[in-house]
């Protein structure tokens, strides 16, 4: 279970927080060491990656095997966290072992890789899969990948995370175009022309894209100003490849729900305003550029795990904000109530599924109470926890306790990072922000 932490809440009383602790051996029925499965038909490409892996064997246990069956058979015996399979997108032997895998094992994360896909393979593998890697596969950027989807284990709790997001048919698939520009990018030499052309076929992220390249915060170097970037070839290369990226997860995700908004307990609409505001003020809190982007794409996630609670729990999630606002607590401890999760852990378990930084990953995940993290720099986890309080501060009706930001705020991280005597600029900042947005 989660351990317990205390903070003040909004009349001045105590209450309990969700603070992730490590898995332990044997409890619950959890694994000493995560379980990964390598699928290949080809016997060198197998020994390559047991050779190159050969060094995580004391805390990873690598399983190597030549079919999909085979793969089968060894998770049945031991349940798999992360698969990692070799697949040629246009086979229909391959999708349907995919499917199977889908349906069989929905809380393990899949992984596949293989040669560039055409777009209309592309749409085939997307439902299926967590991430489409490109072959020949570069084993450190794999090491990477897998870091991040393990990371999540010590993130949530054993069972009640994997009993929300198990059933993968409620939960969104990776948007077609992130897979194809993933696919681009993991490539060598791909220039900004040849990501602008994917990009292109997606109007929405087009729309996105441009609307960030001329903010006041992006649009500004030697070559570009705010207003000035009209063609997305030259927003790939103010952005960069790595938010270009990111921006087609989010714009794509939020189409995705807003088309079956009917169905939902909450508007992806108003929530899509609400977490482009806490980026952008988010960013604006940061001392470097760097920070400032990955706070950015943090501030525009920070939320996602709404969405998945309230795809996958229609009925019942139309009444979490309301109860909350009735018990005057955080929408996240009355999720906790109601669903052994809050949308921070749901969120953050779905982006490390889908390959995102684990700065990102973290900052989705610890957003309510960064203290747990024990940092001693303010960072962009700092700045979406500091951005969401004043964005709720201002938001507040008249009277509301929310109305005080430093109800929500966690002082402890505030005071070990040196910037709780800020905030009061960061405070004028957000305004500002906002009066500009």
């Amino acid at each position: 279970m989660a351990a317990p932490a205390h903070m003040k809440g909004p009349a001045g009383e105590k209450r309990t927080v969700e603070l992730p602790v490590p898995r332990q051996p044997g409890v619950g029925g959890a694994l000493a060491k995560p379980c990964i499965v390598f699928v290949d038909d080809r016997l060198d490409a197998l020994h390559a990656f047991e050779r190159l892996l050969k060094v995580d064997a004391h805390r990873w246990n690598l399983v190597f095997v030549h079919t999909f069956e085979q793969a089968f058979v060894a998770m049945a015996a031991e349940p798999a966290d992360v698969i990692v399979a070799s697949i040629d997108a246009g086979n229909s032997a391959d999708i349907m072992s995919l499917e199977r895998l889908k349906a069989d094992h929905p809380a393990t994360v899949r992984m596949v890789f293989g040669a560039p896909a055409l777009r209309e393979n592309v749409v085939r593998v997307t439902p299926l899969c967590h991430q489409y890697l490109v072959k020949p596969v570069d084993v450190l950027r794999l090491h990477e990948r897998l870091d991040r989807a393990l990371a999540v284990r010590d993130l949530l709790t054993e069972p009640a995370l994997r009993s929300v997001v198990g059933d993968t048919e409620s939960l969104p698939s990776p948007p077609p175009v992130l897979l194809e520009l993933r696919s681009a990018l993991e490539a060598r030499g791909t220039s900004a022309t040849q990501v602008a052309r994917i990009v292109e076929q997606d109007s929405a992220l087009c729309a996105k894209l441009l609307q960030l390249a001329n903010s006041a915060f992006f649009g500004t170097s030697r070559k570009y100003t705010a207003g000035s970037v009209v063609n997305i070839a030259d927003a790939v290369i103010l952005l960069g490849m790595a938010t270009v990226e990111q921006l087609a997860l989010i714009t794509g995700l939020f189409v995705a729900f807003e088309e079956n908004e009917e169905t939902l307990g909450l508007s992806p609409g108003a929530l899509r305003r609400h977490t482009t505001l806490v980026a952008e003020i988010a960013a604006n809190l940061m001392s470097s550029r760097r920070y400032a982007e990955e706070a950015f794409m943090g501030g525009l996630l920070h939320d996602v795990g709404k969405l998945v609670l309230a795809s996958r729990f229609p009925d019942s999630y139309r009444r979490v904000p309301p109860m909350a606002r009735r018990r005057r607590v955080p929408v996240w401890q009355v999720e906790m109530d109601e669903y052994g999760a809050s949308h921070a852990t749901v969120g953050a378990y779905l982006l490390a599924c889908w390959g995102l930084p684990r700065i990102v990953i973290e900052a989705v995940a610890y957003h309510h109470h960064p203290s747990a993290l024990g940092r001693t720099h303010f960072d962009p986890l700092g700045g979406v926890h500091v951005a969401e309080a004043l964005v709720q501060e201002m938001d507040a009706a008249p009277n509301d306790p929310a109305g005080d930001a430093s109800t929500w705020l966690d002082s402890v991280y505030l005071d070990r990072t040196g910037v709780l005597g800020r905030i009061g600029v960061f405070r004028e900042i957000a305004r500002d922000v906002a009066r500009r947005t």
